[in-house]
């Protein structure tokens, strides 16, 4: 559970089907009510921006209903609180991996965004 330090959101992650697969979602503690923020189909938190205005996350496709083999083709997003997530906008994409991971995260010091790629195909990982 993160508390977005303007105190208007809490963001929460729920696990889903017994596995690392989950969903966030995001609460405006000024009207005690879900915000149109939902985040589905990830298996990693998001990051929020220095601002607070903004997120990143990492988001998978409909791997099929036993939620196997979904490692494939996953994306990096940013996300505008306030607004459905249906608007966010792909900001990296490889769609050659196919049974890595990725990870997105804001730098704290300058607010860039960094992202993790755990590839299969290379040993180690690699920061983009």
């Amino acid at each position: 559970v993160d508390i977005i330090q303007n105190g208007k959101y809490l963001v929460y992650k729920v696990g889903k089907f017994g596995s690392d697969w989950s969903e966030t979602f995001v609460l405006d503690l000024t009207t005690g009510k879900p915000a149109p923020d939902e985040f589905k189909l990830m298996k990693g938190g998001i990051s929020i921006s220095p601002d607070q205005k903004t997120c990143i996350y990492a988001q998978y496709p409909e791997p099929g209903r036993k939620y196997v083999d979904g490692n494939k083709h996953a994306v990096v997003k940013l996300h505008t609180f306030g607004t459905p997530t249906s608007q966010d906008k792909i900001i990296y994409a490889d769609r050659n991996l196919n049974q890595g991971e990725l990870g997105a995260y804001f730098s704290e010091e300058s607010g860039e965004v960094i992202i993790d790629r755990i590839d299969p195909r290379y040993k180690g990982n690699a920061v983009l």
